[in-house]
C-alpha cells in the first residue's frame, strides 16, 4: 500500500495542495514550521481511506484526487461532493468500477492506523464510528472480526506489552529486551467495569460480566477462570470536581503468561499470531467499556525485583505502543500515519525511530508510513526522498516538497540550520551577539579606540568561558576548536597581526593537539 499523490483543491489550510511520493520509499517523515498543515494532511487522509472502507465514500464533504498503489495496481480516485450524479470516479488500471469492487477485491488498506501524540481528540473522533463497528461484530460472535481502523491510545502500549510477551516472537522480544530492557511478564490484574450499557449484578453473579455477549463473553469467561481469588467490589469514583458516584468493578489477578498464552490459543482463528489476536480480544472488552484498567508487572533488567508499567517512562510507553501496533499489523498492506510519535522519546531513540520500525516490521514493503515530526535528529537520518518539506508561500498557499538538500549529509546541526528548520544559529541569542560584536570589533583592526579594544577584551573573556566548539558538526573538528580555546595562544588574543615567533607558536601548537587527537604520526 503506497500513496502515490494526494490533491486537495481545499481542506482547511491546504488549498490547490498536491503532494507526491516516491513509490518505493515506505518511510517518509513530513516536516515543517507549525500551521503548515501537516496534522491537516494525516487527517485528510484518514478520512479519505474511513470512508472508502466503510463504504461512506459517498459523504466526504471535500473534493480529493487521489492516486495510490496496492498489490501492484494503481488506483485512481476523484471525489466531489458537489457533483450532482457521480461523486466519486474511481479508475482501476484504466477501468472504471464502483467503490464496492474496492473491497471485494482487497484494493483498500486492511488496516490503516493513525497516532497523535497530543491532548487534542481532533483525529481520535474520526475513528468512533469504526470502533463501535468493531464493537458490534465482535458482541456478535464474529472471532474473526477484522479492526481496519485503530487510533492509537495510552491504553493500547499495555495491550502491546502483553501481547508481545505471551507470544514468542524471537524478534519482538530482542526489542523489549534491548531497547526496554524488559525480561518478562511478572503478572497481570485485570481491573473490569460496569459499562454503560449494564444493568447492576450480585457478588454471586460476578462471571457474568454484566451480561457482556459474545466474543468479549468467552475471553472475560476465560480469564475468570484462569485468575486468582477474582473479586468484585462497589468503587468511588469521580464524577465532577465535589461528586462522586459508585460503580462495580471486577479484579482478575493472572500470575503467568502461560495462563494468557492458553486463553488465547482457545480463542485465537487458527492461522493468526497469539499476539495479534490478544490485541484485538482486549481492543475488544476496551470499546465495549468493560475494561476500566491493566496493571502490568514487570521483570526489567537492572532493577530490583518487579515493577509496574507506570514506572515505565512516557518515552518507553510511546515506543512501545507505535512499534507493537505496526508489528502487529505488518504485511497487510497497512497504511501507517502518525502525527509526531517522537514526542516523549530521548534523542537516542529519535536517532534511531526508523531503524526500529525496519527490525519491528522488518522488510515489509507492503506498508507506507507517513510520520510528522519536529525532531532534527530524525531528519538528519533521513535521505532527501524520505523527507517531504511543508512550507507557506507569501499568499498563503502551502506547498509540499522535497527539501533541496539531502538531511543525511548535513549532519543535525546543519539540518536545523538549513531551510528544513531555519535557524540562523546554533548558540544563544547572547553568545552570538558577542560572536558578532568580535568579528565587527576585530575587523577594525588598527583603527579601533581604546574603548573599542577594551570592550574587545570583555567580549573575548566573556567567550572564554563558552563552549563555541559544541555547535560544530564535525566532532572532530569541535575537539580540535575546543582544544585550541582552552590553550593560552598568542593567536586567540586579540591581536590583528602575528610576529614570526607567534605563527611558529601556533604551527606548534595545533601540530601537538593533532598529536594528541590522531597520535603521532612522525
Amino acid at each position: 500500500m503506497k500513496v502515490l499523490k494526494l490533491t486537495l483543491p481545499r481542506y482547511k489550510n491546504l488549498f490547490d495542495f498536491e503532494i507526491n511520493f516516491d513509490e518505493n520509499i515506505p518511510d517518509v517523515l513530513l516536516i515543517g514550521n507549525n500551521g503548515a498543515g501537516k496534522s491537516n494532511l494525516i487527517e485528510a487522509l484518514v478520512i479519505i481511506f474511513r470512508d472508502l472502507i466503510e463504504g461512506r465514500h459517498t459523504e466526504t464533504d471535500f473534493s480529493y484526487n487521489i492516486i495510490y498503489e496496492i498489490k501492484n495496481i494503481k488506483i485512481l480516485i476523484d471525489h466531489d461532493p458537489n457533483r450532482e450524479r457521480v461523486r466519486t470516479n474511481i479508475n482501476v488500471e484504466g477501468n472504471n468500477v464502483n467503490a464496492l469492487y474496492l473491497t471485494e477485491n482487497g484494493l483498500l488498506p486492511r488496516t490503516l492506523f493513525a497516532y497523535y501524540s497530543g491532548a487534542s481528540d481532533r483525529l481520535s473522533k474520526l475513528f468512533d464510528r469504526s470502533l463501535v463497528l468493531f464493537r458490534d461484530k465482535m458482541i456478535a460472535g464474529d472471532i474473526s472480526a477484522h479492526q481496519s481502523l485503530i487510533y492509537g491510545r495510552a491504553i493500547h502500549s499495555r495491550f502491546v506489552l502483553l501481547a508481545f510477551l505471551i507470544d514468542q516472537d524471537a524478534e519482538a522480544l530482542s526489542v523489549l529486551h534491548e531497547e526496554l530492557g524488559i525480561e518478562e511478564l511478572a503478572s497481570a490484574l485485570f481491573v473490569l467495569q460496569k459499562p454503560s450499557w449494564g444493568a447492576n449484578q450480585s457478588v454471586k453473579d460476578k462471571s457474568k460480566f454484566w451480561n457482556a455477549k459474545g466474543v468479549v463473553r468467552k475471553f472475560l469467561n476465560q480469564l475468570y477462570d484462569a485468575s486468582l481469588a477474582p473479586l468484585q467490589v462497589l468503587a468511588k469514583e469521580r464524577t465532577g470536581i465535589n461528586t462522586k458516584s459508585n460503580r462495580q468493578r471486577i479484579y482478575l489477578f493472572i500470575r503467568k503468561v502461560e495462563d494468557l498464552r492458553r486463553i488465547v490459543d482457545n480463542l485465537k482463528p487458527k492461522k493468526e499470531p497469539r499476539s495479534r489476536s490478544l490485541f484485538r480480544l482486549l481492543e475488544s472488552a476496551f470499546v465495549s467499556d468493560l475494561i476500566y484498567d491493566i496493571v502490568v508487572t514487570i521483570r526489567k533488567t537492572g532493577a530490583d525485583g518487579s515493577i509496574g508499567f507506570r514506572e515505565l517512562s512516557e518515552g518507553e510507553q510511546q515506543l512501545l505502543m507505535v512499534l507493537g501496533l505496526l508489528r502487529f499489523t505488518k504485511d497487510e498492506e497497512s497504511l501507517f500515519l502518525l502525527d509526531e510519535p517522537d514526542t516523549h522519546l530521548n534523542p537516542v531513540w529519535g536517532l534511531k525511530f526508523l531503524e526500529l520500525v525496519d527490525k519491528v516490521v522488518g522488510q515489509d514493503k507492503s506498508r507506507h508510513l507517513l510520520f510528522v515530526t519536529h525532531d532534527p535528529v530524525a531528519v538528519a537520518m533521513s535521505n532527501r526522498k524520505q523527507v517531504r518539506l511543508l512550507t507557506k508561500s507569501e499568499d498563503g498557499k502551502i506547498e509540499a516538497r522535497e527539501p533541496s538538500e539531502d538531511p543525511s549529509k548535513l549532519g543535525v546541526p546543519g539540518v536545523l540550520m538549513s531551510e528544513m528548520f531555519g535557524l540562523d544559529s546554533l548558540m544563544a541569542p547572547s553568545v552570538q551577539k558577542d560572536v558578532n560584536e568580535k568579528h565587527h570589533l576585530v575587523a577594525l583592526g588598527d583603527d579601533r579606540s581604546p574603548a573599542q579594544s577594551a570592550e574587545l577584551d570583555r567580549v573575548n573573556q566573556r567567550l572564554s568561558e563558552v563552549d563555541v566548539s559544541a555547535s560544530l558538526p564535525d566532532p572532530l573538528y569541535a575537539e580540535f576548536v575546543k582544544r585550541i580555546m582552552e590553550r593560552e595562544a598568542a593567536f586567540i588574543a586579540s591581536e590583528t597581526t602575528l610576529t614570526r615567533k607567534q605563527l611558529k607558536e601556533r604551527d606548534e601548537l595545533m601540530d601537538k593537539i593533532l598529536d594528541e587527537l590522531f597520535g603521532d604520526k612522525k
